[in-house]
């Protein structure tokens, strides 16, 4: 009895299998994120977060900006596809004279930020750096390289900054630093706060700024994301970041009472409120007990 099935060669050849690859469309995929790539426009300034520099050492430092057209939404107000970031590092304000420059892609896994480490460059000194994308370039920042190791100093100026709060009015602190041209800027905690919406403080009285309404306590990648996007909204902050590069401090804001995460010692845990079938709070109210209005299907309290 003759056997049924197929018999197929045991080994095939690359180019063989490239050709069946492509003539089924296999790659089709990859090659229209590449034409995507490589045919990015943007209906509005991708830069609408600024540009900013840190970790800076000898002979180099760290430059960085994130697209993000609407910042305050869950991409930014990107598509999925990755983006082509051109980068350059140039010795003179004018951007005339390039000494570094590349290319970065720019994911929807990082939030389209773009992280560049710039190597190879003099000690001591300043340069400044910028970014293109679909025919937008972002503001001139200025960084500035740390002495070499042994060097004897003369004086470092640095600033030190922390405890900016949204809600406590305009950053004209940060304008200041950023008029100074500082080597750099030590950030010892505190950049955001992850608490939820409020329009006035524990005594009652209306905050200098707000919030939007829809920030919630932070849980999810998207809360810190957007919160961080608010913050950087600030153009005093922004101008500071574009001034020096940044020294940070890793820290987690503590509750007195508890000893945890603020967030967490303000909140319950980040379990879903709202109950599908009953149609309401599992706590019998419209408010949870964290004090973020719970009550929608597609938020956690």
């Amino acid at each position: 009895m003759r056997n049924s099935r197929h018999h197929f060669p045991l080994a095939v050849d690359r180019r063989t299998l490239l050709q069946g690859a492509l003539g089924t469309g296999l790659f089709a995929p990859y090659l229209s994120l590449t034409a995507a790539t490589a045919q990015t426009t943007f209906k509005a300034n991708p830069f609408t977060l600024g540009v900013a520099s840190g970790d800076p050492a000898a002979d180099g430092f760290v430059i960085l900006t994130r697209l993000a057209p609407e910042p305050l939404l869950g991409r930014g107000g990107m598509a999925p596809q990755p983006v082509d970031v051109t980068w350059e590092i140039a010795a003179d304000p004018d951007m005339k004279q390039v000494v570094r420059s590349g290319i970065a892609m720019a994911r929807i896994e990082f939030a389209h930020s773009v992280h560049v480490e710039a190597e190879g460059l003099e000690p001591a000194r300043d340069y400044f750096y910028r970014f293109r994308s679909g025919g937008v370039e972002s503001p001139i920042g200025r960084a500035r390289t740390l002495p070499a190791p042994g060097t004897q100093l003369v004086q470092v100026k640095f600033a030190a900054a922390g405890c900016q709060a949204w809600e406590g009015g305009c950053y004209t602190a940060w304008r200041a630093i950023a008029e100074e041209s500082f080597d750099f800027v030590f950030l010892y905690g505190d950049y955001i706060y992850e608490h939820a919406f409020a329009a006035v403080d524990r005594e009652g009285r209306p905050f200098a700024r707000v919030m939007p309404n829809d920030f919630f306590i932070c849980f999810t990648l998207t809360d810190y994301r957007r919160r961080y996007a608010l913050y950087k909204s600030d153009p005093d902050l922004q101008a500071a970041h574009a001034s020096c590069p940044s020294c940070r401090a890793s820290t987690i804001t503590k509750s007195r009472t508890t000893g945890r995460p603020r967030a967490m010692a303000e909140a319950r845990p980040p379990t879903r409120c709202w109950s599908v079938a009953q149609r309401r709070c599992r706590h019998g109210t419209s408010t949870c007990r964290c004090g973020v209005h719970c009550c929608r299907a597609d938020r956690i309290c």
